[in-house]
């Protein structure tokens, strides 16, 4: 065999095998469609296209997110479906709207759970394992997830009591049976709609009260439809960018461990940025001439007695698993323990 052979037959090795990495390494690409919404001008979309612009650096472009903000793609459920047919393979959204297929990714947003952000904050913590766990053994991987702050009572028509709400039109999320036959229980017409549809609901009268924290109301423009607060913290609320399992499955264990941790640390500086804007959209508000109504005395009493009995029913008649409600009492529990030392 000569010698110029030789050289030859390494040579078209080694284009070949160039050749092959690069067809390997494009095979391997993978955009991740992720739709939210967010408007695309916000913090929230900003900062995921920022993790996402990290994400293709750190690895090579094989891993690349396109963002698409403002519910152009529909609502959290629409994203959902749009997920489960492989046209999006991700969507920032509310934790809660993966009741329907992961039931315990809601536990969070029981409604009358938490009495303070600080409370609330510690059992996340202790419960965000096992969520994201159960998540993935039913087809999704929750990255990160951060909390928008106390969700409080608006409405177009003042409401100072439990009695005054029952005779209001009241938004609950398309994605919540569950709080939606919690609250017909209790005496309140509760209208189902897509987090995309509340302004215009407000807008129309089609609704005339919302839950919601402060920041959300002035992100979604909901604020400029109501005119009063009654200032008791009905819930917590939650996001996080959710992925397809299948699509996340696809990439390499390194290219995984970086998307978990750049969009875990996207999701920590978002939570904290949330509890910040939070306040400074309450004051906000205020100072637009919002209501706010702060229950004092026998109407405190009410409401605190109204809170027990609508956490025992969102409880009793849901498909959370005996396990994470077992493990959010324990974790409370600790907390309130510990607040009194």
């Amino acid at each position: 065999m000569s010698l110029n052979f030789t050289f030859k037959k390494l040579f078209l090795t080694a284009i070949l095998g160039a050749v092959a990495s690069m067809v390997a390494g494009t095979a391997l690409a993978q955009t991740f469609k992720v739709a939210t919404l967010s408007p695309g001008g916000s913090y929230w979309v900003q900062s995921f296209k920022e993790g996402a612009k990290e994400i293709a650096e750190r690895t090579g472009d094989r891993v690349k997110f396109k963002f698409y903000p403002g519910g152009v793609m529909g609502g959290d459920l629409t994203v959902l479906r749009k997920m489960k047919i492989g046209q999006l393979q991700g969507g920032a959204m509310a934790t809660g709207s993966l009741y329907g297929q992961y039931p315990d990714a809601a536990a969070l947003g029981i409604p009358f759970t938490f009495e303070t952000q600080e409370e609330m904050e510690y059992v996340m913590n202790g419960l965000m394992d096992d969520i994201k766990a159960g998540a993935r053994e039913n087809g999704f991987v929750i990255t990160g997830v951060m909390g928008g702050g106390p969700a409080y009572i608006l409405s177009k028509e003042e409401a100072t009591s439990f009695d005054d709400i029952k005779s209001h039109k009241v938004w609950v999320p398309d994605n919540d049976p569950q709080t939606a036959d919690t609250l017909k229980k209790l005496g309140i017409n509760p209208v189902p709609l897509g987090v995309g549809d509340v302004l215009t609901g407000l807008q129309t009268g089609l609704i005339d009260t919302v839950a919601a924290s402060p920041v959300v109301a002035i992100a979604l423009q909901w604020h400029t439809r109501v005119n009063h607060m009654i200032k008791v913290p009905v819930l917590y609320l939650t996001g996080a960018v959710v992925l397809n399992e299948r699509d996340f499955a696809k990439l390499s264990d390194a290219d995984q461990a970086v998307v978990l941790e750049v969009f875990g640390k996207v999701a920590k500086d978002i939570h904290a940025r949330n509890i910040e804007d939070n306040e400074k959209a309450y004051m906000a508000m205020v100072d637009q001439g919002m209501n706010v109504i702060e229950p004092q005395g026998a109407d405190l009493q009410t409401w605190k007695d109204l809170e027990k009995e609508a956490r025992a029913l969102v409880v009793s008649s849901s498909d959370y698993s005996p396990e994470i409600l077992e493990k959010l009492q324990k974790l409370q529990a600790a907390y309130k323990a510990q607040a009194q030392k």
